[in-house]
């Protein structure tokens, strides 16, 4: 139907419902789940474009820290050693074409604990509160911050900074360009 448009929505369309049937059929299991969303301020929106490993490891500081986040808190409740699982999707710009790298997460709203015969059962994470949300996004923020202060990407004044040696080539002077 697009007759070699750069951005079809009907084939995008197809595409994106296509991926959601898989996922709803063959891999998510029959399991309460919720959704996080991580954006970036807009001065690390650049570094991350930029970066190509930067942002799988922003990725596993969310996941990591949605985790233990879960399990801590159904450990209080007499579950320990639960795991949850995710399926999280990776956007590079917003709707309307922007820079804006973020991750949109749906989470199996609780974990699996193996049982005393070694079954599994799932286990329902108790209700979030708007707090709990603050904390883990506090929490989240300061493990990303530190990570890029770790690696020279954060300065102390607030502002982003990229080493000398990763000015963009290649495919990323389009980027640059744009």
């Amino acid at each position: 139907c697009c007759r070699g448009r750069g951005f079809c929505p009907c084939c995008t369309g197809r595409r994106m419902a296509m991926v959601a049937a898989n996922l709803t059929e063959f891999v998510l299991p029959d399991a309460p789940l919720r959704q996080f969303v991580l954006t970036l301020p807009h001065p690390l929106r650049p570094l991350v474009a930029y970066d190509r490993r930067l942002l799988p490891r922003i990725y596993a500081i969310f996941y990591d820290s949605i985790e233990r986040c879960y399990r801590h808190r159904l450990a209080e409740l007499g579950h320990p050693g639960g795991r949850s699982g995710s399926v999280t999707a990776i956007q590079r710009a917003s709707s309307d074409l922007r820079l804006n790298p973020h991750l949109h997460g749906v989470f199996l709203d609780g974990v699996f604990v193996e049982g005393a015969q070694g079954e599994l059962g799932f286990v329902d994470l108790p209700a979030i509160s708007d707090l709990d949300v603050c904390e883990l996004l506090q929490s989240i923020g300061a493990r990303v911050l530190g990570h890029l202060r770790r690696q020279g990407l954060f300065a102390d004044d607030g502002g982003s900074r990229r080493p000398a040696d990763a000015e963009p080539e290649g495919e990323e002077l389009v980027l640059a360009a744009l």
